[in-house]
């Protein structure tokens, strides 16, 4: 929940002179539940006889911030402070305000096709972004706004930042948080803000992660911020690929596995523990786990009345019910009851352990060494095969390569992604193409995430005469990082085998874009 900032301490002893204190707290309780139409319409009334006053002003300040105007809001708590020295609060305010108007200055605003999104990035690489981000968003205003009955009356601003440590800038987060546990995108204050996936060494599923927040941004409107973590970041995790998947939704192979760790270990998060973020746990394995935990909450109030439940459940928090009284209601048992039933539901999922250990942090650009990619690979003799693989390839001894990865595969004990991809890449090179689909599908059974699975599949399968399937993959590819050039020549390539030359002509603009100086030719190669 966001703090209240105001407070006793600004509004001091109510007199005649000074403006209601109920009518005060009423606005900022419309902003704290991001209605701001609301917000603005009570203060209107207050400017013939308030506008100098610095608890009004202070409204407005923050009206302007959570409406992204970030150097009106930066003017407005300047005053506001020179009137108040000394108040750690819109002191503290101040420090974000001017920390987001640094970080955004010189950004462009791009609204979406239809309207409902406004796109906030710096000018460069990350425009690249956008066909795609428009795309899945419009789809989720569409799927969401009739999962949830609602959408909002004013667009809504994605901010796109480049580095993890200005998502710490411009939020409560530390830059450590962030990196342990891989939270790079956020729903906070009236907007949604994620971090580029060019700033990870294999991207991330970044349409479902500002999906993700925007289901957040659903659920604080229409609860009116009532909602406690735990189920907010169940609601957000269950419906974040809405937008492109029909339910029930599932659980992927690695939250799965955790879940099934979680179980036999006795060691499942406790809800009350993942207060005040799940970005502040202590390990990214950790929140991974809760989030594997409140997705399968929120799975089995969906199994007992679908999207309608789930609205009567934000209803009845929006009217003020705590947390666990609104599970009662809705599912028509006690909480300890619920509980009971949600764990034996568990037990009886038949949770899948992977065969091998797969690590989950997020490998960032900016401080990921090569040789630290194999960390993730959990038999120490499997990393070093693979590094001796590693080190064939650079000399360019392919098929020497191929072999060691082989061996690394066998001693990692099941289908490692890293080493798969690996593998895939050597037998692209040697000209292989039929060997490579046998090689990734297992990988990808463990790690549908993992981009350059998708690629040397994708490359196999265009190679192989199957443009349909490689269309699949690449697009699953640009899913999780579209800054590689490469990707978008290929889909090019594979739509125009398809016919759709409009498609293709698209993504050699695409590809453009992050090669300014080549000559693309945007027309699209013949089937």
């Amino acid at each position: 929940m966001i703090a209240l900032l105001v407070s006793a301490s600004l509004l001091g002893p109510v007199t005649l002179a000074e403006p209601p204190r109920a009518t005060l707290q009423a606005i900022s309780t419309h902003i704290e539940a991001w209605d701001l139409p609301a917000a603005r319409a009570e203060l209107a009334p207050l400017e013939p006889d308030y506008a100098d006053d610095p608890d009004v002003v202070f409204l407005h300040g923050r009206v302007s911030f959570y409406e992204g105007r970030y150097d009106d809001a930066v003017t407005q708590l300047e005053a506001v402070a020179a009137a108040m020295p000394g108040d750690k609060q819109v002191a503290s305010a101040l420090a974000l305000y001017r920390s987001t108007r640094d970080v955004t200055q010189g950004f462009s605003r791009v609204p979406s096709s239809r309207g409902r999104f406004v796109f906030v990035f710096a000018p460069g690489p990350d425009e690249v972004l956008l066909p795609y981000l428009d795309e899945a968003m419009e789809a989720a205003a569409d799927t969401l706004g009739e999962a949830f009955a609602h959408v909002p009356s004013e667009p809504v601003r994605i901010e796109i930042l480049a580095r993890p440590e200005q998502l710490a800038s411009v939020s409560p987060l530390k830059p450590s948080e962030i990196r342990t546990t891989g939270t790079i995108a956020l729903c906070k204050y009236n907007r949604l803000i994620a971090v580029s996936p060019r700033a990870l060494v294999y991207g991330y599923p970044w349409l479902d992660a500002v999906v993700h927040e925007y289901v957040h941004y659903l659920v604080t409107q229409l609860s009116r911020n009532n909602v406690p973590v735990w189920l907010h970041e169940g609601i957000a995790k269950y419906y974040e690929s809405r937008w492109r998947e029909k339910p029930p939704h599932r659980l992927n192979r690695l939250s799965e596995d955790l879940l099934a760790r979680g179980l036999s270990e006795k060691n499942l998060v406790p809800f009350d523990a993942m207060s005040p973020s799940l970005a502040k746990l202590p390990t990214a394995e950790e929140a991974a786990l809760a989030y594997a935990q409140v997705f399968t909450v929120i799975g089995l109030l969906y199994e007992h009345g679908g999207d309608a439940l789930i609205r009567k459940l934000l209803a009845a928090m929006r009217n003020g019910l705590p947390d666990r009284k609104a599970v009662e209601l809705v599912s028509g048992k006690s909480f300890a009851r619920f509980e009971r039933e949600w764990k034996n539901t568990l037990f009886g999922m038949n949770l899948r352990r992977l065969p091998i250990h797969q690590g989950s942090r997020m490998l960032f650009r900016d401080s990921t060494k090569p040789s630290e990619e194999l960390d993730s690979v959990g038999e120490s003799e499997a990393r070093d095969l693979a590094d001796i693989a590693d080190r064939l390839a650079v000399k360019e001894r392919f098929r020497a390569a191929a072999i060691e990865y082989q061996k690394a595969l066998t001693k990692a004990g099941g289908p490692d992604p890293l080493i798969s991809a690996r593998l895939a890449s050597m037998l692209l090179k040697l000209g292989q193409q039929g060997d490579v689909s046998g090689v990734v599908t297992p990988a990808l059974e463990l790690n549908s995430d993992h981009i350059l699975l998708h690629l040397y599949r994708g490359k196999a399968r265009l190679a192989l005469g199957d443009p349909d399937g490689a269309r699949s993959d690449f697009e699953r590819a640009i899913r999780l990082n579209p800054f590689d050039p490469e990707v978008h020549g290929l889909l090019a390539d594979a739509l125009s085998r398809l016919g759709d030359t409009d498609a293709a002509a698209a993504e050699r603009r695409q590809q453009r874009l992050l090669l300014p100086d080549a000559n693309v030719d945007p027309k699209p190669t013949p089937p």
